[in-house]
């Protein structure tokens, strides 16, 4: 609805208003249909946790918010990945799990109420709590001062003591500005003292009220663990109990089964076990096992005890024909060794007497030298008594 003031034609103002009919808001989506296919969704990614926000040239700083976001998106996504896991093995548990047969030809199966054994689960599971604050923003450092750079050229002077100022007369208001700062501050110190001691005394107190509550926490904890145990083992005491009812029904089921069809197949199988001879004769089952082994047992020790012998006696042969053919092969030994004796008997004697051949040529050519020399002596003599005369 809009208002707007007009010029009246007497030169008065007048108003009039106009109004609008409510209407649905456009829009493109369409209505619902059972087989109509999705289109693609459209996502903001200003708002998309894959996209880095930040410095892509910088090191990557993660806040504690950040790291505790992360761990959480690990967190479930390990989580998730276990549950698939756990999902996969369960169908495949299922899938290999045999089925229940047929039921066989003049009977049926039979479905069991289960409803008695249902047992509603009223205990609350172990709850945590956890709490996350948004860090403080980072103030930005105060821009520091423009200094500009120095002009003109500096000059200096000499000031003699006490032409500018007194000290002895100025420094009283200073020492009285760092007198009374120093008390200041040592007052301030002695106030924090006293606060960090009230903080550490509220600390304590604090620290003391939350290991008790720990401690009431954890018994409460292990309270409810006792109660889950408690509660598995009454549940698996059923499960056994149940599974030791269905063996008991089965192995009757099994012994009732199993009595009708002896009743019908016990002449048929008399008849056979006659026809294949298991029902035998008391005499001939009696001479098979007592006296026909006795007998086997005889003849096989005379056998044996006969090619014992004749084992012996082959023994004994050949023992003589390898002493005989030892005894040749000594015998052949020791000729061999007295002809190979002779023969070196008789090098020995022909090499001896080729060196007493040789000895006494020897002797006879030194002496034949020996006589030849004295003769050349006497022949010198002889000369020179010559001619010692002459």
């Amino acid at each position: 609805m809009a208002t707007r003031a007009a010029p009246a034609a007497g030169g008065a103002s007048a108003s009039f208003e106009f109004s609008q009919a409510p209407s649905a808001v456009p829009h493109k989506r369409q209505p619902y249909r059972g087989d109509a296919v999705a289109g693609p969704q459209t996502q903001n990614i200003m708002f998309d946790r894959r996209v880095y926000r930040g410095n892509t040239y910088a090191a990557k700083v993660l806040t504690p918010a950040a790291q505790q976001e992360a761990e959480r998106l690990e967190r479930e996504a390990a989580d998730k990945r276990a549950r698939r896991a756990v999902a996969r093995k369960r169908r495949a548990e299922e899938e290999a799990r045999p089925r229940t047969p047929e039921a066989v030809e003049g009977r049926s199966h039979w479905g069991t109420q289960t409803a008695e054994f249902l047992e509603e689960l009223t205990d609350r599971p172990v709850e945590v709590q956890v709490g996350v604050q948004t860090d403080a923003f980072a103030d930005r450092p105060p821009t520091p001062p423009y200094v500009p750079p120095p002009r003109g050229t500096d000059q200096g002077t000499q000031v003699e003591a006490g032409e500018l100022f007194d000290f002895d007369r100025e420094v009283e208001p200073l020492l009285e500005v760092l007198v009374g700062k120093t008390l200041e501050q040592g007052l301030l110190e002695v106030l924090e003292e006293e606060e960090l001691a009230a903080i550490r005394a509220h600390q304590q107190e604090f620290e003391a009220l939350r290991a008790a509550e720990l401690v009431r926490v954890q018994r409460l904890e292990e309270e409810e663990r006792r109660r889950t145990e408690e509660r598995s083992r009454r549940l698996e005491q059923a499960r056994a109990r149940a599974q030791q009812q269905r063996a008991v029904r089965e192995k009757v089921a099994a012994a009732a089964f199993a009595r009708r069809y002896v009743q019908t197949v016990r002449a048929s199988v008399m008849g056979r076990l006659v026809d294949r001879g298991f029902f035998f004769d008391p005499l001939a089952k009696e001479v098979e096992t007592a006296v026909l082994p006795e007998v086997t047992e005889g003849a096989l020790a005379a056998a044996r005890r006969v090619q014992t012998a004749r084992q012996l006696a082959d023994a004994l042969i050949k023992a003589a024909l390898h002493k005989g053919e030892a005894r040749r092969q000594a015998e052949a030994d020791r000729l061999a060794a007295e002809r190979a004796e002779a023969a070196r008997l008789a090098r020995e004697e022909e090499e001896r007497r080729a060196a007493e051949a040789a000895a006494a040529a020897q002797r006879k050519a030194e002496e034949e030298a020996e006589a030849k020399r004295k003769a050349e002596a006497g022949e010198d003599e002889e000369e020179e008594d010559e001619e010692d005369e002459g």
